[in-house]
């Protein structure tokens, strides 16, 4: 699967996620694809997490989803991503992983993408012996 493909699917998925979300969703589902975005990086800037990996994502697809209402901007795209990454997005550092491993929006860096993916690996397994623990 393609990294647009995935992050295409992330967008969807946060979408439905992301919180107070009235006046987003009415651009996004308009088509008022700028206006959503800068809804989201004030949230962003807020310290909504949802918000700041989704506006990480609809940077980075840019125009190949959303025309030339949001220019493609794979550096802004791994700023938002990373903000959420550092925040404790699951979602954000798997992105932020893959934009390291490819070098899109940052510099190519096998290292870094692998310490992300660490990350997630070691928040799954904690969860995960958690969740035993509760049994």
């Amino acid at each position: 699967m393609s990294i647009y493909r995935l992050i295409a699917a992330a967008i969807l998925a946060l979408a439905a996620t992301v919180t107070a979300a009235d006046e987003f969703e009415s651009a996004y589902d308009a088509g008022r694809y700028a206006e959503a975005l800068a809804l989201l990086e004030a949230r962003g800037l807020e310290g909504d997490i949802e918000a700041q990996g989704m506006a990480g994502m609809m940077h980075l697809m840019g125009s190949r989803l959303y025309g030339t209402e949001v220019p493609t901007d794979a550096e802004s795209a791994a700023r938002w991503l990373r903000t959420a990454a550092l925040n404790g997005s699951v979602q954000a550092q798997y992105i932020l992983a893959q934009l390291y491993e490819q070098g899109i929006g940052v510099p190519q860096d096998s290292n870094r993408a692998a310490a992300w993916l660490a990350l997630i690996a070691g928040q799954t397994l904690t969860f995960s012996i958690a969740q035993n623990a509760e049994r």
